[in-house]
């Protein structure tokens, strides 16, 4: 990952963790009672939720729901991950 910045680095890792988590539910959606295929999820899951946590605290939400204020809505605030430098 060269030449990322930070902001790109953590939406990579989103990417990549939802992209795990992803295809182990389609796994299980045929394999649901492999034990082994369950514990990688979980771990994806922790992975995923980890690494959505860490990009909504320092960049902003990645999704409505994200948004997190009871207020004001907040979800139209930028800049969106795709009008960032990549």
């Amino acid at each position: 990952m060269n030449g990322m910045n930070q902001r790109t680095e953590a939406l990579y890792k989103v990417q990549t963790a939802g992209f795990a988590l992803y295809d182990a539910a389609l796994y299980l959606d045929t394999h649901p009672y492999d034990t082994e295929a369950l514990a990688a999820f979980e771990e994806y899951k922790k992975n995923y939720d980890a690494a959505r946590c860490f990009y909504e605290e320092h960049f902003g939400p990645l999704s409505f729901p994200a948004s997190g204020n009871d207020e004001y809505w907040e979800w139209h605030k930028g800049p969106w991950p795709w009008e960032t430098e990549a």
